[in-house]
């Protein structure tokens, strides 16, 4: 059975392992990673939460609702990307809500099949065979050629 990991994220890798060298532990052990990126790549423009209300962040996050601080929305598209393709996933970007919806309606929710023919025509072979050895042997028992 296929095993697949879906990566939803607001921003860029600040904590954790590098993603890159997940990616990789991850197609050792042939997962797929299908990656999302929700928010906008502009530090500087309003997010529509889906909800109506707006944040926005002015540059340097000096206004707005998190006042002066370090808060990241940018999202690093190309790991992102690298993630999705090394590991035989998709890259979705959402920017807003409906986007977000939409990129989980394509995650794959169905089983990929493979068809694989096995010959199994040496398996009754050997059995006629032992068969026929046990006859032999059961029919020299009772009755001896002396």
């Amino acid at each position: 059975m296929p095993h697949i990991i879906v990566l939803l994220t607001d921003g860029s890798s600040n904590a954790g392992p590098l993603p890159l060298t997940a990616a990789e532990q991850a197609v050792q052990r042939h997962v797929r990673v299908y990656t999302i990126g929700f928010g906008t790549n502009h530090n500087s423009s309003p997010m529509n939460c889906g909800d109506g209300d707006l944040f926005t962040f002015g540059p340097g996050l000096g206004g707005g609702v998190f006042g002066n601080g370090g808060f990241r929305r940018e999202i690093d598209e190309e790991t992102l990307t690298q993630i999705a393709e090394m590991t035989g996933g998709k890259y979705y970007p959402a920017t807003s809500a409906e986007e977000l919806q939409k990129a989980f309606q394509n995650l794959p929710t169905y089983v990929i099949a493979t068809r694989q023919t096995t010959e199994i025509s040496v398996f009754f072979t050997a059995l006629a065979v032992l068969l026929a050895v046990l006859a032999m042997i059961l029919a020299f028992l009772w009755h001896p050629l002396s």
